[in-house]
């Protein structure tokens, strides 16, 4: 059956419903003559059935069945036109049910997601409803005086409307046969799949291919295991239903669950999504982009990048290009539809072109929400609106109550019940001890309740558990440092894996530890160092960003014996000695010429010299590195020639500029930190003011001269503050622009 065909039939039930439960649709017809409000609801269904599908792909199919709508569906939707209150998304998901042979409509294991996604199917149809002038007499007589009045320009309205509605429908209506390639939306199964064309350009990359799924991170957070956080999911709520965009900023230190509240939003929710574990850093803000803008592509058939299931990877990348994607998406909204992205750890992200974490937007279009996570640290962001920020405190008394129903499940596990009855232990002291060591820390949870479950703590004594996180890393790394290899080996590795900005190779890390790449290196890496750390592609980093604050001194010691508190100072002076040895390393690779660093470990010293300076402690060559020369900054060059932006060269210039910042708190140093800002400020200003200041002309002729990219080009001229210089630079570089970029 037709799109148009499913349309036409579930509007006609709906309205011979009415007609005979309230004859107010004969009233409206004899206005307008033609039959015009069934042509209302099926515009106003088609736009549902477009959000509906772009939201819950998995599910349209059988929702959108039209033996279901037309029966058991109808006096359900027709609800929706009269005064008898909204309808029950939780009657609608149980005839759903029974319309798919559930007897017993609680047996369906997708009951509680149906129902959710019910409730958004009525809630989009509503608000396209009231967008309909048409059907106002359904709910207010008075309007048929208004509709007479206006009887030619509500008729032109719905002819113009209902093409473009079903055009949208169509869009996504779901394609069968060949299958070469499967575009994950979702993640944990809940997948689309999309026929690819089987011939693309030279430039072009499957969408599948640019797309990060959330798998891995389901995995790690052990989100089967999810429990609580009503009071969390409640605020958002309540922050969506009340703003038409916005930010909803989630902070809280490491541990406190952050990550696992936004995958859970995601793999229940349906949400767009990056998790900056995936692709952290500096180097991680392409793929990052690229992810985000094949969702956007194959969520709302984004054109013409959607009927090619491709796009130009170095196009995807661009911040430019992803707002403008975002845009486009937003334009394509239901009414009452909302486009939402998550994006979780925004403090282990780098900085994309615009200066904004990531390349984040700096400002939002109407019915676009961004989630986001981060630890309290200082973040690049600049965003309109300003972001309403949550704060999530470990000793919060919800917090601490969600840690107890978790507690109440991992008591009754079979390998854990049976430890507490050989030690008469009950379940209360269970729950009350483990929470009272946790200090409400999550991570500290995760890594003792999978020792107890594996018997690693047999026999099992609660009182002897450490006390809290920081507790526990300086009773496992304790247990290192007292072994022979601990000076020659342990802790150089340990000091290189805490000072590594991103995911590093073998042989990084053994350079950097002064050790040869070998078997021995390679087993306390993935065997006995496995539980602390996170392997992709043989390139390690530490599992969590907690153990990175233990290490370097960061985290609040606690109640913690002599031996523990010797061991945090030791491992927070070798990190910081590593920090100044792989920024030697790299300054003598460079030799002056910062553009070789392009060239060594992918680039990676061309992106984290700054960061490592200032690990070391040495801030004057940090401040002498991204403010040096005065009609030049070899650095910032050196930055944009390999980058083809500034982006990465003003996130180390704000690293700097937070010390100045620091010290001019300090009488001593206060005269030269102010100086420094100063400087630090007109570097700034100027490099935003670059874009206005360069010639429609001379970015045509850097493109003809083949000294600029035309994607960089492009990237210039949209950040042109002025509207008119702007469209001239556009209309400019039009016909050097390939097609991707048009």
């Amino acid at each position: 059956m037709s799109m148009e065909s499913l349309l036409a039939a579930v509007a006609q039930a709906v309205l011979d419903y009415l007609l005979r439960e309230t004859g107010l649709a004969e009233r409206v017809r004899a206005v307008l003559g033609v039959d015009p409000e069934r042509r209302a609801f099926r515009t106003a269904l088609a736009s549902a059935y477009a959000a509906f599908a772009r939201q819950y792909p998995d599910l349209v199919a059988s929702l959108f069945d039209e033996s279901f709508l037309t029966r058991e569906g109808t006096p359900i939707l027709a609800q929706l036109l009269t005064r008898r209150g909204r309808p029950d998304p939780a009657e609608l998901a149980r005839r759903w049910a029974r319309h798919l042979g559930y007897r017993d409509p609680e047996s369906w294991p997708r009951l509680t997601e149906a129902t959710r996604a019910a409730a958004d199917f009525l809630t989009w149809l509503e608000a396209e409803l009231a967008e309909q002038p048409v059907l106002q007499p359904l709910w207010d007589s008075r309007a048929l005086e208004r509709i007479a009045e206006n009887t030619e320009a509500i008729r032109r309205a719905l002819e113009e409307q209902w093409p473009r509605a079903l055009a949208e429908a169509n869009r996504y209506v779901q394609i069968t046969g060949s299958v070469d390639r499967s575009v994950i939306i979702t993640g944990s199964g809940n997948t689309v799949t999309q026929v690819f064309q089987t011939f693309f350009g030279d430039n072009y990359t499957p969408l599948a291919d640019l797309y990060l799924p959330p798998d891995p991170v389901f995995d790690r957070v052990g989100l089967d295991d999810f429990v609580g956080r009503d009071w969390l999911k409640a605020d958002l709520d309540r922050f969506l239903s009340e703003h038409e965009r916005g930010v909803w900023l989630l902070v809280g230190e490491a541990g406190v669950g952050k990550t696992t509240f936004l995958a859970h939003l995601v793999r229940e929710r349906r949400y767009l999504h990056f998790f900056a574990e995936q692709a952290p850093g500096e180097a991680g803000v392409r793929r990052a982009l690229q992810s985000l803008a094949a969702q956007l592509v194959a969520r709302y058939r984004l054109e013409p990048y959607a009927s090619r299931e491709a796009l130009s990877a170095e196009q995807a990348a661009a911040p430019d290009f992803f707002e403008r994607l975002l845009r486009m998406a937003a334009e394509r909204l239901t009414a009452g539809e909302r486009l939402i992205i998550v994006v979780d750890a925004l403090d282990e992200a780098g900085t994309g072109a615009n200066g904004n974490v990531l390349g984040l937007p700096k400002t939002l279009p109407k019915g676009v929400f961004l989630i986001l996570s981060q630890r309290p640290a200082p973040v690049p962001l600049r965003i309109d609106p300003y972001p309403h920020v949550v704060d999530l405190q470990a000793e919060d008394a919800r917090n601490l109550a969600d840690i107890e129903a978790y507690l109440r499940g991992v008591a009754r596990r079979p390998a854990i019940a049976g430890q507490l009855r050989a030690r008469n232990y009950t379940e209360e002291k269970f729950i009350r001890v483990l929470r009272e060591k946790s200090a409400g820390n999550w991570m500290y949870l995760h890594y003792v309740v999978q020792e107890i479950e594996q018997g690693r703590r047999h026999p099992l004594d609660l009182e002897g558990l450490p006390p809290g996180l920081a507790g526990y890393y300086a009773e496992y790394w304790g247990r290192w440092r007292r072994g022979p290899e601990w000076d020659s080996l342990y802790a150089p590795l340990l000091a290189a894996l805490a000072a590594a900005r991103e995911m590093v190779s073998l042989r990084m890390l053994a350079r950097w530890a002064g050790r040869a790449a070998d078997h021995r290196l390679r087993r306390l890496l993935e065997e006995d160092w496995a539980p602390f750390l996170f392997r992709s592609d043989d390139r390690f980093r530490l599992y969590h960003a907690s153990l990175q604050d233990f290490l370097s001194g960061k985290m609040e010691a606690g109640d913690l014996t002599p031996a523990d508190r010797a061991l945090i100072r030791e491992m927070a002076e070798r990190t910081r000695a590593m920090h100044g040895r792989i920024a030697d390393d790299y300054l003598q690779l460079a030799s002056g010429d910062y553009r070789r660093l392009a060239e060594e470990d992918d680039g990676y010293g061309l992106r984290h010299l700054a960061a490592h300076l200032a690990g070391a402690g040495r801030w004057e060559e940090l401040h002498a590195l991204v403010a040096t020369g005065e009609e030049r900054q070899p650095w910032a060059e050196a930055r944009h020639a390999v980058e083809g932006h500034y982006g990465g060269y003003l996130a180390d210039l704000a690293l700097a500029w937070r010390r100045a910042e620091e010290e001019w708190e300090n009488d001593a140093t206060a005269a030269t930190a102010m100086s420094r800002q100063v400087r630090y400020a007109l570097i700034q200003a100027s490099i935003h003011a670059l874009a206005g200041n360069i010639p429609p002309a001379l970015l045509t002729a850097l493109v003809e001269a083949g000294r600029w990219p035309p994607a960089v080009a492009l990237s210039y001229a949209l950040q042109v503050p002025e509207e008119a210089q702007r469209a001239e630079a556009l209309i400019a570089l039009a016909p050097h622009l390939p097609p991707d970029l048009l």
